[in-house]
């Protein structure tokens, strides 16, 4: 089907297309090239259902203020394609099991607004992106293009290589997005002026950045991160549990999630995912109204409740470093440097927690002046305040606190260690009431009232460190 650019403002609404290949002899197949062509201005493609197995279903060829938008797509190459368009809008479509890419601007299109839209994946393909700026050479770029208010799954691990991909895009943004289980969260080859912003990533893996070509100039900025996390520092972001009321079906935030208000404020309201307003208070993801469930103020609703078991039998994810080199081998958890004056790893998903039992294993740190191991708990998401249990090389345990980074002892005393040999170190938090274990020995009771939640983590000071058997249950 082809709308020439002679024919202006088309609509084609509420039809059901479907494409399979057809089979000419037992070697040939013929492919099918677009579906729909629209190259005619102002033309309105809404409503319609698209399936089909190979090339494209929608491409926009040339054509300003064209209008793609409440369809459904099912298979093909390629969704949506943009090619040197200007002002097209790609709206709450659903798009599913495409072989490549979801929507693609390219070009030298100009002005596209992709948002709204759902986009999924579940058989793993080669090099699959939901959203790309820009085409495969230089020659092919997109201008002053949003992505904003999409909602991104990869519904088996992986079968989505990107959430959004920039290639030689120029001016391009990616604003209040949800982007889980993908590959990379954003995949940036080459581009200028782009920016990340107010975003949700979840479950990214191996990374939530892929760098193949470094862009020049780029921002990010008020994202969400859990399960994983980028290999640089931004501002305002927060590394934590987004609290969705429905994972991977309903995708607003309950009240006391940490992505509510914490999103940085643009220069225009857009509206969510339903049209609502943001105000003053930008949420991050894509709703700004909130689900009527409540999140779990502690972790520990309920007194024996499982908050974390991890045996570090699987590569690591869904902990934030500061400092050392962490790795898992072997079913354990090891930080590599013994230079590192302190090296710390939290677990992101537990910054709500208040009153729970914490325990882990730690290997006893060598006989070598101030080397300790040991595991933190209370803390916030930069560990700069935080409690720490310890063992001290010289025969000595300590409980301390760093509070706005600054480092304070309560208690230390002796304790006798064989160095390198397995402990079980463990902590039941109640208030301000700390109650401290070696081998389920208790070894001191102490009050303090400095930080009333906070995740869980281990630490090293300059010291290897070697952990395992993670458990935290609440109280």
């Amino acid at each position: 089907i082809e709308v020439p650019a002679s024919a202006q403002n088309v609509t084609i609404q509420d039809l059901s297309f479907a494409v399979e290949p057809s089979v000419t002899d037992a070697d040939a197949i013929a492919l099918p090239g677009d579906l729909l062509r629209i190259e005619g201005s102002g033309c309105f493609f809404a409503g319609n259902n698209l399936s089909g197995d190979f090339g494209v279903a929608v491409t926009i060829q040339g054509a300003e203020h064209a209008v793609v938008k409440d369809n459904g797509i099912a298979g093909f190459d390629t969704a949506v394609d943009v090619v040197g368009a200007v002002n097209p809008l790609i709206q709450s479509n659903v798009i599913s099991e495409t072989a490549r890419i979801g929507v693609a601007v390219r070009g030298g299109s100009r002005g596209a607004l992709v948002c709204d839209n759902r986009i999924s994946a579940t058989a793993v393909t080669d090099g699959i992106a939901a959203i790309r700026f820009g085409g495969e050479f230089a020659e092919d770029p997109a201008y002053d293009s949003d992505a904003r208010n999409n909602i991104i799954t990869a519904e088996s691990p992986a079968s989505v290589t990107a959430g959004a991909e920039y290639r030689d895009a120029e001016d391009c943004r990616l604003y209040n997005n949800i982007i889980v289980g993908t590959r990379f969260g954003v995949s940036f080859r080459g581009g200028v002026n782009l920016v990340v912003k107010n975003n949700i990533f979840m479950d990214c893996s191996p990374k939530v950045y892929e760098f193949a070509q470094e862009p020049n100039g780029f921002i990010t900025d008020y994202n969400l991160y859990h399960n994983t996390y980028p290999e640089f520092k931004e501002p305002h972001s927060k590394f934590a549990d987004p609290l969705f009321a429905e994972p991977f079906s309903d995708w607003h935030l309950m009240r006391g999630s940490p992505a509510i208000g914490t999103g940085g404020a643009l220069e225009e309201d857009f509206g969510d995912f339903d049209g609502v307003k943001h105000g003053a208070r930008w949420n991050m993801g894509v709703y700004q109204s909130i689900s009527d469930l409540d999140a779990p103020v502690s972790g520990a609703a309920v007194k024996g409740t499982p908050l974390l078991s991890e045996n570090f039998d699987r590569p690591l994810k869904g902990w934030k470093p500061n400092g050392g080199e962490w790795s898992v081998s072997g079913g354990k958890l090891e930080q590599g440097s013994s230079v590192s004056a302190r090296a710390a790893l939290c677990y992101e998903a537990g910054l709500s927690w208040k009153n729970y039992e914490y325990a882990a294993d730690i290997k006893a740190p060598t006989d070598l002046d101030g080397n300790t191991n040991g595991i933190l708990f209370r803390a916030d998401e930069d560990m700069r305040n935080m409690y720490v249990f310890r063992m001290y090389a010289q025969n000595a345990l300590e409980f301390a606190k760093w509070e706005d980074g600054s480092f304070y002892s309560i208690q230390k005393w002796e304790f006798p260690f064989i160095p390198d040999a397995a402990y079980n170190l463990k902590v039941q938090i109640t208030d301000q009431h700390f109650t401290l274990y070696v081998n389920d020995r208790q070894v001191r009771e102490i009050d303090d009232g400095s930080f009333s939640s906070g995740t869980i983590g281990v630490y090293t000071y300059r010291q290897t460190g070697n952990f395992d058997n993670v458990r935290v249950t609440g109280l």
